[in-house]
């Protein structure tokens, strides 16, 4: 199961953005800055500062797909 099901990211949606993006020195997170168009982290971005709403369906299918 993704890690961000135990514990979901509590940050603005510009940091979150940012993250995604450029990534995480040191930490394993890339950066995806010149692989995805500017849509893509957004979209990413708006997923996470949700995960605590999901309907059941998605939820159910996110949290199988680690596994």
């Amino acid at each position: 199961m993704p890690q961000f099901a135990l514990a979901p990211p509590r940050k603005p949606d510009s940091h979150l953005y940012w993250i995604v993006k450029h990534g995480v020195r040191y930490s394993g997170m890339g950066a995806w800055e010149r692989l995805l168009p500017d849509s893509t982290p957004w979209q990413v971005v708006t997923f996470l500062s949700r995960l605590d709403s999901l309907p059941p369906s998605v939820d159910a299918a996110w949290r199988s797909v680690g596994g």
